[in-house]
């Protein structure tokens, strides 16, 4: 649901339970899919849900919410996640990537000013 942006479905599993840290196959947490996307009304759900949104969790590629959000050219995920959530910008996945080299290297050069 968060990977598909469905607010209404986040907040209706969240109501039934749903861990809201649970990890995928790939140690993708709701909060990494919904920052990979863009999903800015799923993030912003999860922090009034109470999920505890750690900027830093990694998933099994070492990388963070702020990875993939830069790697997506997210603008104003990575936006959220640097000055409100305080996001960690020198964070090195497995492959010693930085988000803004992920981001750099998929041509999304308006995430990496960002």
């Amino acid at each position: 649901a968060a990977n598909a942006g469905q607010v209404e479905t986040v907040r209706l599993l969240a109501s039934l339970g749903a861990d809201l840290h649970a990890q995928n196959v790939c140690g993708s947490t709701a909060f990494h899919l919904a920052a990979t996307r863009g999903h800015m009304a799923v993030v912003k759900l999860l922090v009034d849900l109470g999920a505890d949104l750690d900027v830093g969790v990694k998933d099994n590629y070492g990388r963070t919410p702020l990875h993939w959000a830069a790697t997506c050219g997210s603008v104003e995920m990575c936006q959220l996640l640097v000055t409100k959530l305080g996001a960690d910008v020198h964070a090195a996945d497995h492959d010693d990537h930085i988000p803004f080299c992920r981001a750099a290297g998929a041509g999304h050069l308006k995430a990496v000013s960002a």
